[in-house]
């Protein structure tokens, strides 16, 4: 078993019961995972065909999908692991984002907090040839215009350099915010208690309990979404 696969098996078993990473927004419902999402439903109206690239354990799709039966949603994984329980439910492709290919048209792609964590020029590269339109939700650099941490493999933007990226693959960007809504001291509660426990040893799971005890982002940091289409 390769090591990105521990980690998922590791993570599996702090996440909620659901399989939803995305404990941290405000909104009309009790569940802080479906609030979440429920505050993207309006950037996905009139979009039935909808690809969720780097789905995780499929907690955003599945209430997309509990919200509108008719929805036809598929998946983008390269975890094994996710791609075993999120396959049951919806149609999953076992790939890089970078690398899916279809002949396949989607009225909306969606990334939810992943494409941070992907190379998203040759993932929006290729994906530009399957949809018109583009959501992402994600995470935003106040302060620099490009940062990358090694520990997390991941990737902070400014708003400038979210527009030229998604520009530079024919997508204007029609709305863009960055979201005060966000809980931060209680999201770090949450992840803090759920990780405590963790007999894990592996290296992700230890930073996750270092973060979520320090119960604040780091300065310059925040998270934002955008709504993007073909020009």
């Amino acid at each position: 078993m390769n090591n990105s696969n521990l980690w998922d098996i590791n993570l599996q078993s702090c996440i909620d019961k659901n399989l939803n990473y995305h404990y941290m927004e405000k909104g009309p419902l009790d569940n802080k995972f479906d609030n979440y999402t429920y505050n993207s439903i309006k950037y996905l109206k009139n979009c039935n065909k909808i690809l969720d690239v780097g789905c995780g354990y499929g907690g955003p799709s599945s209430f997309l999908l509990s919200q509108d039966a008719n929805l036809e949603i598929s998946c983008i994984t390269n975890s094994q692991s996710q791609y075993d329980i999120v396959s049951k439910k919806f149609d999953c492709y076992l790939t890089d984002a970078s690398e899916f290919s279809s002949d396949l048209k989607f009225d909306i792609v969606v990334f939810f907090d992943s494409l941070c964590l992907m190379d998203a020029e040759s993932t929006l590269e290729n994906l530009s040839n399957c949809t018109s339109k583009i959501f992402i939700k994600d995470y935003i650099h106040l302060d620099k215009d490009y940062y990358y941490t090694p520990r997390w493999e991941m990737t902070f933007r400014s708003e400038n350099n979210w527009r030229e990226l998604l520009g530079k693959y024919g997508f204007e960007v029609k709305h863009f915010e960055i979201n005060d809504k966000v809980l931060v001291k209680e999201s770090h509660e949450f992840w803090n208690k759920q990780v405590e426990n963790s007999t894990s040893t592996h290296r992700q799971i230890e930073m996750l309990k270092t973060i979520s005890k320090s119960k604040q982002l780091k300065e310059g940091k925040g998270h934002c979404l955008l709504y993007a289409e073909k020009i």
